[in-house]
């Protein structure tokens, strides 16, 4: 399989992986890649273990960072995990820490992007991973997020979510979440989703998913960021079934030297 990606797309403990190099500054320096765009891929791959060949070609087919969710990998040491990553990519993941084989989230990347990882304070309705990359003066924090499905909405939710983007607010100039939500957001009407909405609103995010990322239908996948942030595409793929949810493929820019007032 050839993702083409620039012709598709048009113009517990959460760890960082062993090959991860932190730098001991702040992170920044600049780097490039072949045309100044981050593509990027989202996937609740349920389950890595059996499908570790695949994740390692859509990788290898021209991914920068590949956000999974649903892993149940059960360990950063798992063979598994690491059999999946082409070389040149490093990973950061969260394990559950009452139930490592569910659950879960692996997010790999090239390893030239030296992304740092930001302490979240514990969490309870959710899972998540916070990064922090800067690419050529353009300050990224990578948010990515699992809700299990078999847990209700609740109060704690939009409590604890409230609290990590504050958290991470402070850290960095443009947000991008990436992840699971579980939640229905094509229901409009809905309590929930206008609770939801209303807090992305007040960080001046916006979700840019649009089509149904699960085989029986619903939005529940999604790609948020910033209002200023300069995302170019995001593509459903619907060809790259590999449990019950759907790829979402995206990219973004970034440029030299330059101050993005957008």
């Amino acid at each position: 399989m050839n993702l083409d990606l620039s012709r598709n797309m048009g113009s517990g403990d959460d760890n960082l992986g062993a090959t991860h190099d932190d730098d001991g500054g702040d992170g920044c320096e600049v780097v490039g890649n072949r045309n100044n765009n981050i593509y990027v891929g989202l996937l609740n791959i349920r389950s890595l273990s059996p499908k570790v060949d695949k994740v390692f070609e859509i990788m290898n087919n021209g991914l920068d960072i590949f956000v999974i969710t649903e892993s149940w990998h059960g360990s950063s040491d798992d063979i598994c995990v690491k059999s999946a990553m082409p070389p040149g990519f490093c990973f950061a993941d969260f394990l559950r820490p009452h139930d490592p084989y569910h659950g879960g989230i692996i997010v790999y990347h090239r390893s030239i992007y030296r992304f740092t990882k930001i302490e979240l304070p514990p969490l309870k309705s959710f899972e998540a991973v916070a990064l922090r990359v800067c690419l050529n003066k353009l300050d990224v924090l990578l948010l990515a997020v699992y809700r299990p499905g078999s847990a209700p909405i609740s109060p704690l939710f939009f409590q604890e979510l409230l609290t990590v983007l504050e958290h991470i607010s402070m850290s960095g100039t443009y947000m991008l979440i990436a992840g699971d939500f579980n939640l229905h957001i094509e229901n409009s009407d809905d309590c929930h989703v206008k609770t939801f909405f209303d807090i992305l609103e007040s960080f001046c995010l916006s979700n840019v998913v649009d089509q149904p990322t699960h085989i029986k239908g619903g939005i529940l996948d999604l790609i948020i960021s910033s209002h200023n942030f300069p995302i170019l595409s995001c593509k459903v793929d619907p060809t790259g079934i590999y449990s019950d949810r759907i790829i979402v493929y995206y990219k973004f820019v970034y440029l030299y030297h330059v101050n993005l007032m957008l």
